[in-house]
């Protein structure tokens, strides 16, 4: 154990002294969470140091809602997050999730909630998600396709990824999105845990020759099979002289399963007024007008046949445990939307503007053992962007409920100030007053009653600055959140609300540095919650220390080593009885530095790692705790990983 704290203290001093050196970071943004689009790493991690030679593969993309906001699509430099193939790690600040690739999943550092209409409130598998109006639209000369494969052990622990694009005659583009991630190897994880995500997406895009009408047909399919285990009982022991393996641990449960599934089918249409230039070259002003109509049918599922033999587990709902048929709590929800926008904009050589509004409504059908509703919700958006000057960009958005949640509103505003030889500042503010979900608002099981609350509406106020430095490749952000009525899961698995404020203090900040071909990449985050009923790690971080070069001209390589370290903290609990992750006060999470090793290569569209996760376990074997990050749910044990990826154009 004293081998294990001091290798830890050795990186933390490494990353505190290197400062010193030449930084070489790009900057970013910051503050609120923002999604990220494909072939972009998400916000920070991934993008393109100034060293890298330039990303020449000369695609860009676009979503449907807005086709306007076209973006440069990157996806063939080795990047920090190429070898990262678990998606809660594709991200500037990871997610913690329940012990194994695919499962439970939320945030490590707080992040405010987007909520607009009625929302169910099962987020847990979100990040594995491609949602309709997510599927990225390609503008590209020749046919894409980017093949990922990633697997350890064999092929029943793999995640598989394909995008292809290509356009056709007549102004027809097609684009096809898949993703499956599966871990079903039952001497790799630990007992009652498999999981399958499945997300494929598929989208027509319609454009008439004089630009003036583009539509876009969309279908996305997201599926989240789980086998839940409730986490570990007892860690696992050595047998007959062997090693510990997961399989030998003890579990809550042992026959309970998840399965969300949800089919969405969109059309987005979009025509523009106006728009051509003027004799002086300016852009004219153009009156663009979008209408978009979607369903949606999810079913939300949570079974275990047999209660009786995990009474400890069930022991809130005696009632229940007798009942033959087993527990289940089941949701239908199937919804309809129709949003309609119009807007006017302008582009000219200095400055530019737009200004839309836009009325959503949907009519939700939701079935609930043993009861059904119907909610309308009508909501009133609206949306300002700014480009006085080449170097200042103001953006404002908002909603209001009208119909259905009555009151609810949120606006978001954000200022840039972008100098390109200096760097930036970045200032956003945030102000929202949401309704609770409807497992808040009311649950069953086995169709009897669980809760039926009344609780206020959450009034929730953000307020962010990110400095960020070109010279110094690094960015600074500071972040401060008030909220009011705050709704979470007591240590019982019930929701309740708290009657007094709530403030979240956030400090994030991101740095490469380098020194010769070597490269120490950082991210850190400091948060401090005023009220227990929130708990978050008052420290977050990863550093990664690698040297990366070009080898026989042609080989891009990168040989280091990934580290993650937390604080200790009372972790909150995953109960997948109502899939949301909840208070408790019987298992502390350490403080802990989680160590990987990789190698990734690249030789023109070609890229291929090899990593092995869990480096301070295969180390330190007797004397390393298991790894952490939500209670009750340990991080899988040491393992090689290999992946490739592939990507071609014809």
């Amino acid at each position: 154990m004293q081998q294990f704290r001091t290798l830890v203290l050795a990186l933390l001093f490494l990353a505190a002294s290197a400062s010193a050196l030449m930084a070489q970071r790009p900057p970013g943004a910051g503050g609120f969470p923002v999604p990220s689009g494909p072939g972009q790493a998400p916000q920070r991690s991934g993008e393109q140091r100034a060293d890298e030679v330039p990303d020449t593969i000369g695609l860009h993309f676009f979503f449907a809602d807005a086709p306007e906001q076209v973006q440069p699509f990157s996806d063939s430099l080795l990047g920090n997050n190429f070898h990262q193939y678990d998606p809660t790690r594709q991200r500037d600040i990871d997610y913690l999730q329940t012990g194994i690739a695919g499962g439970a999943a939320r945030y490590f550092a707080y992040e405010p909630v987007f909520r607009r209409a009625l929302d169910l409130g099962y987020h847990q598998f979100d990040i594995y998600y491609t949602p309709a109006a997510a599927l990225p639209f390609y503008r590209l000369q020749k046919a894409y396709t980017n093949l990922a494969y990633y697997q350890q052990g064999d092929q029943s622990d793999s995640y598989l990824t394909a995008q292809f694009a290509r356009n056709f005659a007549d102004g027809i583009h097609l684009t096809i999105d898949y993703k499956r991630l599966s871990h079903l190897n039952p001497q790799n994880q630990y007992p009652e845990q498999n999981s399958r995500q499945t997300a494929a997406a598929f989208g027509l895009w319609f454009r008439k020759a004089n630009g003036r009408y583009n539509g876009f047909l969309a279908f996305a399919g997201n599926t989240a099979e789980q086998e839940d285990n409730g986490g570990i009982l007892q860690e696992p022991v050595g047998i007959n002289n062997r090693p510990a393996r997961p399989p030998n641990a003890g579990v809550f449960l042992t026959d309970a399963q998840t399965r969300h599934a949800s089919k969405e089918l969109s059309y987005t249409q979009h025509w523009r007024i106006g728009g051509g230039a003027d004799t002086l070259g300016n852009t004219k002003r153009a009156y663009p007008v979008m209408h978009r109509i979607s369903w949606l049918d999810g079913q939300y599922k949570f079974f275990d046949r047999s209660p009786f033999l995990h009474t400890e587990f069930y022991d809130r709902f005696p009632n229940l445990l007798a009942d033959e048929r087993g527990i289940r709590s089941f949701i239908r929800h199937r919804k309809l939307e129709n949003t309609l926008r119009v807007a006017t904009m302008r582009k000219g050589r200095h400055a530019s503007d737009l200004l839309e509004v836009a009325l959503e409504h949907t009519l939700n059908f939701v079935a609930l053992e043993p009861t059904d509703t119907t909610v309308n919700n009508l909501f009133a958006t609206g949306r300002i962007l700014l480009s006085p000057t080449p170097v200042m960009r103001i953006e404002g958005k908002a909603h209001l409920g009208l119909l259905g949640a009555i009151g609810d509103y949120r606006v978001h505003g954000e200022m840039e100030l972008n100098l390109p030889k200096t760097g930036s500042l970045t200032l956003k503010f945030l102000n929202q007053l949401y309704s609770p979900t409807l497992i808040q608002h009311r649950f069953y099981l086995s169709q009897r009653s669980m809760w039926n609350n009344n609780f206020s509406k959450t009034l929730e106020t953000g307020l962010s600055a990110t400095i960020a430095s070109k010279p110094l490749r690094l960015d600074a952000t500071a972040a401060y959140y008030l909220l009011n009525n705050f709704v979470f899961f007591d240590s019982l698995g019930a929701p309740r609300q708290t009657g007094i404020p709530l403030s979240i203090l956030q400090l994030t900040w991101h740095q490469n540095l380098k020194l010769w071909r070597f490269h120490l990449d950082n991210t850190a985050v400091f948060q401090k919650a005023s009220e227990p009923v929130i708990r978050l790690p008052e420290i977050f971080s990863k550093h990664s220390l690698y040297y990366e070069g070009v080898w026989f001209k042609t080989l891009q390589l990168r040989l280091g080593f990934d580290v993650r370290i937390n604080t200790n903290w009372y972790a909150d609990y995953y109960n997948p009885l109502v899939g949301q992750f909840h208070l408790q006060d019987s298992s502390e999470v350490p403080f802990y530095a989680a160590i990987d090793v990789f190698a990734s290569m690249r030789v023109t569209r070609f890229r291929a790692y090899v990593k092995w996760e869990g480096l301070e376990r295969a180390r330190f074997s007797e004397e390393a705790p298991l790894y952490y990050q939500s209670a009750f749910y340990a991080q899988p044990f040491p393992g090689l990983r290999l992946g490739i990826k592939w990507r071609l154009t014809d």
